[in-house]
């Protein structure tokens, strides 16, 4: 009964989780293309909004310190930590057809769009990228525990189907379809990489930040 309990608070974090990310559409429309279109300043205003929301919404779904939660067994998993920033990595560069990395790609491009506040606004960007990993994490974490505890099969990686699903194949409706299809290979990548990395939440969390940044 704890167990079917405890499943089930885990799922409903899930979906609050992925809602918050579901957020970001509405703020930007609302704030950013909305209240303040035109304006220089509105993207950074939509980006501090979100990511409060969101370091907010993270904090008070932090029953579970997973930051600080013991692994499952000793953490030997450094191999495999490097496999991953090298697929993860390497599917970007190929996607992006560069071997610049985005966040150094991105400077210039904020410095003249979002003048005179090109540096805060790329500032805010990259807080904001840090804060959405945490996202990430959580609902992997979720999303994992829920599967666990219903099916009690520990090896399918239930994470990595709950974040592809709901958070990188919805890229298809916002960002088109081959950006969908490359944010179900890579959602699936980071979730499978929890399984095999003896469900490393700290090396989740910093594969997911070079997702966005690399």
């Amino acid at each position: 009964m704890e167990n079917n309990m405890s499943s089930k608070r885990n799922l409903v974090f899930g979906f609050i989780t992925i809602l918050l990310l579901y957020l970001d559409g509405f703020v930007y429309y609302t704030i950013g293309q909305g209240l303040l279109e035109g304006q220089a300043h509105g993207h950074l205003i939509s980006n501090l909004t979100i990511t409060l929301i969101w370091a907010i919404g993270a904090f008070f779904l932090w029953f579970y310190p997973i930051f600080l939660k013991k692994e499952h067994k000793p953490d030997n998993s450094v191999l495999t930590f490097i496999v991953f920033i090298v697929l993860l990595v390497g599917i970007n560069m190929f996607a992006a057809k560069s071997f610049v990395p985005h966040v150094i790609r991105s400077f210039s491009n904020y410095i003249v769009r979002f003048a005179p506040f090109g540096v805060e606004t790329f500032i805010y960007q990259q807080v904001y990228y840090l804060v959405e990993a945490v996202l990430v994490v959580m609902i992997v974490y979720f999303f994992q525990e829920y599967g666990e505890l219903k099916y009690k099969k520990k090896l399918i990686p239930y994470g990595a189907i709950g974040l592809a699903v709901f958070w990188g194949l919805v890229h298809i409706f916002t960002k088109g379809l081959a950006t969908g299809i490359q944010g179900f290979i890579l959602s699936s990548l980071l979730g499978v990489s929890y399984v095999a990395m003896n469900k490393s939440c700290v090396k989740l969390y910093v594969l997911a930040v070079l997702l966005f940044m690399i």
